[in-house]
């Protein structure tokens, strides 16, 4: 996901644009879907199940907040650091990590854990 994530940065190099970027809300869909725990999940369904839109302002406060959130997205991690990392952190920290896995004198080893959904 986080290639095709960033390449999308190419889509958003439009001048004066007033709607989110395609990464900003592609990028915040994959990060809604993939960092929030089940009590978080809840609350989010929560406030979604219960919002109750009712005239055309209200939709449009709701739609701005929206891509103001999408905007703070894009701001605090650009499509570049993304790829920055993907493209030069992972490969390096996988190589030390899998050169350490191979030292391990067990027959199974399990990463996990009971609330992320990142693994």
């Amino acid at each position: 996901a986080g290639p095709l994530l960033t390449s999308l940065r190419h889509v958003d190099d439009v001048p004066e644009r007033r709607l989110p970027s395609v990464y900003s809300v592609l990028g915040g869909m994959t990060l809604a879907a993939l960092v929030p725990d089940r009590v978080q999940f809840g609350w989010i369904w929560k406030e979604l199940s219960q919002s109750r839109i009712g005239s055309v302002d209200e939709l449009r406060e709701l739609l701005g907040a929206m891509g103001e959130g999408f905007d703070l997205l894009a701001e605090q991690l650009p499509a570049r650091t993304v790829e920055h990392r993907l493209t030069r952190w992972l490969p390096v920290g996988t190589s030390v990590v899998n050169r350490r896995l191979k030292n391990l004198r067990v027959h199974t080893v399990i990463v996990a854990g009971s609330e992320g959904n990142l693994l």
